[in-house]
């Protein structure tokens, strides 16, 4: 749910990295229609609103980054989300 909300409403899904590599990549997110899911697994009810609360920030957020100035330094990187526990090796 961390990378979902990272590249498709921090970044709006169209910063135009490199690339961006995390433990979701082949992940199907649903954030946005409820009930949430994460492939298979339903997201427990009493996160829906800490969950739309923080997609909300997030875009907020988002809207302050400016893609059209900055997007030839974003071309450059790549990203690696790992947001709770660092199980996915990188190297």
């Amino acid at each position: 749910i961390v990378q979902e909300l990272l590249t498709q409403y921090l970044f709006l899904g169209g910063a135009p990295f490199a690339g961006i590599v995390g433990e979701e990549d082949n992940s199907i997110v649903n954030i946005l229609r409820r009930p949430y899911q994460v492939d298979n697994l339903e997201v427990p009810v009493e996160l829906f609103e800490e969950i739309d609360n923080v997609r909300e920030q997030v875009a907020e957020l988002g809207k302050k980054i400016d893609v059209v100035q900055h997007g030839q330094l974003y071309s450059k990187l790549t990203l690696f989300i790992d947001p709770i526990d660092g199980t996915k090796e990188f190297a």
